[in-house]
């Protein structure tokens, strides 16, 4: 994009900052914290009898189950799931038995190693893969999506434009961040949603089952920014603020002053989608699900563990129930779900069919429908 006269002072003090204060967001220097326990209170299944969870490792992913993901695979364990590692590629035969696939970060082979993270960004996916999952998905599967900061959105590019959601392959940086300023950042760009500011929709994944499950702040560490395609039916669930700033470099944290810029107010780091009898939870960031420590000095926590962070892990268990089906996007609380209710603003406690309308409804809008014939008829009448 072009810099306007306001935009590119920002930048060059942000890229200085970036330089002056040596962040990198991609490097191999982030481990799981061993001092975290993912506490669950009441398990949602009995231990071990919960729908199959498998985090894939096929594909040269950032995150697997007993690595940085180890935390978000132990919390799934404490509420009754069973979580197992996926080292097959995808066909129907190896997602048979899978419930719900997580895939984070994933790379193309040629990519691995932060000294590859550069030139041509491969894509981690064979379109027959992809097309396996989107048969999968169809059929009933439930598939939760993490594609982070540059290079990871340009490897799951495909898979993500598959479902109708276009990720851009940059760093994010928060609105106000003191990076914008040339200011080293204490909070590590961490990135809040609210509910306050609409930032965090007021979903069912949100909402959860109960009002103990309801959260109202999520925060991301820094990721993508990305769009839903034209005539997508997904529903925002993280949406960033005015402010919200992309860098696109070409390789790992290569920020310099030509470095492309982007605006990215009202583009997402959050998005579902029911596709006929499957869910898909796609995340621009994928570290707000792990509870790590950076392995430099000062040590860092980044997620769940982080203090400015606690929803984070009801958050986490609240996508899960939502890829399980426990919940259900059900605007008005009738008992249809949104994508089968024609009368999607049923009043709390009536009664209603199985196209989520209340008699009184069918009868106003048969009125409404018969006023509008009488009223062609009398136009016509009058020709």
């Amino acid at each position: 994009m072009i810099l306007n006269r306001f935009t590119k002072p920002l930048l060059i003090m942000m890229v200085l900052g970036l330089i002056v204060s040596g962040y990198s967001w991609a490097s191999d220097a982030q481990i799981a914290d061993p001092d975290f326990t993912p506490t669950v209170t009441n398990p949602t299944y009995e231990s071990g009898q919960g729908p199959v969870v498998a985090i894939d490792e096929a594909h040269n992913n950032f995150h697997t189950k007993d690595g940085r993901f180890q935390t978000f695979a132990e919390l799934l364990t404490n509420d009754g799931y069973q979580v197992v590692s996926n080292t097959a590629t995808f066909t129907e035969a190896n997602l048979a038995g899978i419930d719900i696939l997580v895939i984070a970060n994933a790379l193309h082979i040629s990519n691995v190693g932060y000294e590859n993270w550069n030139g041509q960004i491969r894509a981690a996916f064979e379109t027959s893969e992809i097309d396996a999952l989107e048969t999968w998905v169809k059929g009933g599967g439930s598939l939760m999506l993490m594609a982070d900061h540059y290079p990871f959105p340009k490897a799951a590019e495909n898979l993500g434009l598959r479902f109708g959601f276009i990720f851009s392959n940059g760093y994010c940086f928060r609105a106000n961040s003191p990076l914008l300023i040339g200011q080293s950042d204490d909070l590590h760009n961490m990135i809040e949603f609210t509910i306050d500011d609409d930032t965090l929709s007021t979903s069912s994944i949100v909402q959860g089952r109960s009002l103990s499950e309801t959260v109202s702040k999520a925060v991301s560490f820094t990721g993508q920014a990305f769009w839903l395609a034209p005539g997508s039916t997904a529903k925002k669930l993280m949406t960033l603020r005015m402010g919200t700033l992309s860098l696109y470099p070409t390789e790992a944290d290569g920020f310099t002053l030509t470095t492309p810029v982007l605006h990215n107010g009202g583009m997402l780091q959050g998005a579902t989608l029911e596709l006929e009898q499957g869910r898909i939870a796609v995340f621009g960031e994928a570290g707000m699900f792990s509870a790590q420590l950076s392995a430099t000095e000062p040590v860092f926590k980044q997620g769940m563990n982080n203090e400015n962070a606690t929803e984070n892990l009801q958050f986490a268990l609240n996508v899960a129930h939502w890829l399980s089906k426990l919940i259900s996007d059900d605007a008005d609380g009738d008992g249809v779900t949104d994508k089968n209710d024609l009368c999607s603003d049923t009043p709390e406690g009536v009664s209603v069919d199985a196209d989520g309308c209340s008699s009184i409804q069918k009868i106003l809008d048969d009125k409404i429908g018969l006023e509008e014939v009488i009223h062609v008829l009398q136009i016509m009448s009058g020709m």
